[in-house]
């Protein structure tokens, strides 16, 4: 281990923040932490490139600010090598889910640190490996757009959701909204959208407020949809419009956009309990749709249930007229469905993600269920 390794070694246990070593013919020389993923080739290139863009006879440190709430760092090295450091997230973020490493499954969690205190860390960083000094004024700043680039993994292990973009995302949230599925949404909220959304307005913070504005329009409309009282469902938005309005900082009105989302979820929630159905059943029903993804057999939802098989089902029976089995595999219909029309995963991709044992059981199940196939449904206008 060289100088410069040791001392990105010993920069990433004190700072936790993620460091890569390329040579300029992006060749990865090394990376803390070690065995976690590499980035995306087209992502280091672009770094790379960045560096090329401001030539000077001494090249400084760039910061990369992307989706104005992450930041990267490519510092120029000698011996034509090049070390990336970052990102680091504006707040708490523990999905990083930038769409800049090879494999999402494995990647690095996403360092919280304030800007400032990135720039100084990128500050020292650079004079510990150059020896030369570097003030944070003389560090180049520069907004990229993200990255629109698809993962190498087509789909996350079976045993974690798919996530969403774009649309998908958009009606994925909303459709949640309109069930009144209150831990589901959470669980999608947590994670960053990398949805690209062309600018409203000059200044961040009123464009943030359009945002919010739009978002609160549709979401009132599918937690009215979802059988919300008209009158409850705009007296609660009504308020979160008014502390949005007093609002002067960014992540003062995301946070309201996540309350005012997940409060919404909340009152469809109530609203929506079958009064007819047990407390057990009712469980039942939210672990399966919860776990899609996740092998769901009768044994399996009897051991969390606490009851035994036997009773699971006659229960399931009297209450639901239906198997469980049968609730699951109509459940996973409806995800297939949705999935078939907001995302690109293939239909073997998606037979594999619902647990179905072969693309051709996922197909018959399927085709019995909506009277179309798969592939027949996607290429489908139901408009």
């Amino acid at each position: 281990m060289d100088k410069l390794q040791r001392t990105c070694a010993k920069f990433f246990a004190f700072s936790s923040i993620s460091l890569y070593c390329y040579s300029n013919e992006m060749k990865k020389l090394f990376h803390f932490p070690e065995f976690y993923s590499e980035l995306k080739h087209d992502f280091v290139k672009k770094c790379i490139l960045e560096i090329d863009t401001f030539n000077a006879e001494q090249p400084k440190p760039i910061i990369l600010t992307i989706d104005t709430r992450y930041h990267f760092a490519v510092i120029p090295l000698q011996q034509e090598r090049t070390l990336l450091v970052g990102p680091v997230a504006l707040y708490a973020d523990n999905s990083s889910l930038l769409p800049i490493y090879e494999f999402f499954s494995n990647r690095h969690k996403c360092t919280s640190m304030s800007y400032e205190n990135f720039l100084h860390a990128i500050s020292f960083l650079t004079e510990l490996c150059t020896g030369n000094t570097c003030e944070i004024t003389e560090l180049i700043r520069v907004d990229v757009p993200i990255l629109q680039t698809e993962p190498k993994e087509s789909l996350p292990p079976s045993h974690l959701k798919i996530s969403y973009t774009g649309e998908a995302l958009e009606q994925r949230l909303l459709k949640l909204i309109e069930k009144g599925e209150v831990d589901e949404l959470k669980k999608q909220l947590e994670f960053p959208s990398y949805v690209t959304v062309e600018r409203m307005s000059s200044n961040p913070i009123q464009h943030q407020k359009y945002l919010f504005i739009i978002f609160m329009t549709m979401a009132v409309r599918a937690a009215i949809k979802g059988g919300l009282d008209d009158e409850k469902a705009f007296e609660l938005v009504g308020k979160y419009c008014i502390k949005m309005d007093n609002c002067s900082q960014i992540n003062d009105i995301t946070s309201l956009i996540y309350q005012m989302a997940i409060n919404l979820c909340r009152e469809v929630n109530k609203h929506n309990i079958n009064a007819s159905l047990s407390s057990t059943m009712r469980n039942c029903c939210a672990y399966i749709r919860a776990n899609l993804y996740a092998p769901l057999t009768l044994s399996i939802l009897a051991k969390v249930l606490k009851i035994s098989t036997r009773t699971l089902s006659e229960r399931f029976q009297k209450e639901l007229e239906m198997t469980p089995m049968a609730y699951v595999r109509s459940a996973r219909i409806e995800e297939a469905k949705f999935l078939l029309k907001y995302t690109n995963h293939s239909v073997l991709d998606i037979s594999i993600a619902l647990q179905f044992s072969s693309q051709s059981h996922f197909t018959n199940v399927f085709h019995r269920v909506t009277g179309l196939t798969p592939r027949h449904y996607q290429e489908t206008d139901f408009t």
